[in-house]
């Protein structure tokens, strides 16, 4: 027979427990240090020139006044990067991370397909000169056409955006590139069979805006390179370890020259998969 004691212990330490979160003091008195709250002895501050259109091919980027403004220290465009070739890849769960298209994210080459994809970006003594310097980069676009809704990217005649996708999934696979990356069919029981006893049945077409949760601190990277040539990375990512390998596959690092900075790390309903 229980005694009145033995009920009143829980059956478990950890299981069915309130437990404190060892972090959550620092984070609720501030004292918590994020990639933005990084400040380095003669630290140097980036901004991004961002494309004003949806699709759009890139002529010709023009840095020469950007780079010769007074403060500014480097200007760079895709150029400056290893050109990732398609097909290129990292470890991520079963199927692996498209390094091909991080790298058009990271910076766009020869087009843009979305308004504000990065075109190029400076580097300057201070975040006022960055910013001015932006205003002297010349960009010669020729605007193509755009797809913006879902209903558009699909209709026969849409504007191919990119001419290696053959969509997957589907038997016998297509021949010619379209807007249709892949086709996934999820299916439990027997659809059909349910239909046709159905008492009644309806279609019924939802139409989902784009959302995005609100971050809990701004969205920075702040990186040193010492004199041997090693990095340190302080990144908003709740990846640290995908962030090393996305780095290293652009930049062409060895994984060994690269490590990653302490800083309070993000739960993943901050929606910080990556850089």
């Amino acid at each position: 027979m229980e005694t009145e004691a033995e009920i009143a212990k829980p059956a478990h330490k950890v299981v069915g427990q309130r437990l404190a979160r060892i972090d959550a003091r620092e984070r609720v008195t501030g004292e918590a240090r994020y990639p933005a709250d990084v400040a380095l002895p003669g630290m140097v501050h980036a901004r991004h020139l961002r494309s004003p259109h949806a699709h759009a091919r890139i002529r010709r980027i023009d840095t020469s006044r950007a780079s010769a403004l007074r403060g500014v220290l480097a200007v760079v465009t895709a150029a400056d990067f290893v050109d990732v070739p398609l097909g290129a890849t990292i470890p991520m769960g079963e199927t692996g991370y498209d390094m091909w298209m991080v790298a058009q994210i990271n910076m766009a080459r020869h087009r843009v397909f979305w308004v504000g994809q990065p075109v190029a970006a400076v580097a300057a003594t201070d975040a006022h000169v960055a910013e001015a310097a932006l205003a002297l980069i010349e960009v010669d676009y020729e605007p193509l056409p755009a797809v913006l809704d879902i209903a558009a990217a699909i209709a026969p005649d849409a504007p191919v955006l990119h001419e290696h996708v053959l969509t997957k999934g589907v038997e016998p696979r297509p021949r010619t590139p379209s807007n249709v990356c892949s086709r996934t069919v999820i299916a439990r029981g027997d659809t059909q069979t349910a239909l046709a006893n159905a008492d009644a049945t309806a279609r019924v077409s939802v139409q989902v805006d784009t959302a995005h949760q609100g971050y809990l601190e701004p969205q920075a990277v702040v990186a040193e390179v010492d004199a041997n040539g090693f990095a340190t990375v302080w990144a908003s990512t709740q990846g640290q370890f995908t962030a090393e390998l996305m780095i290293a596959k652009m930049l062409d690092l060895p994984m060994s020259r690269l490590r990653r900075g302490a800083c309070a790390a993000v739960a993943p309903v901050s929606g910080r998969g990556r850089l």
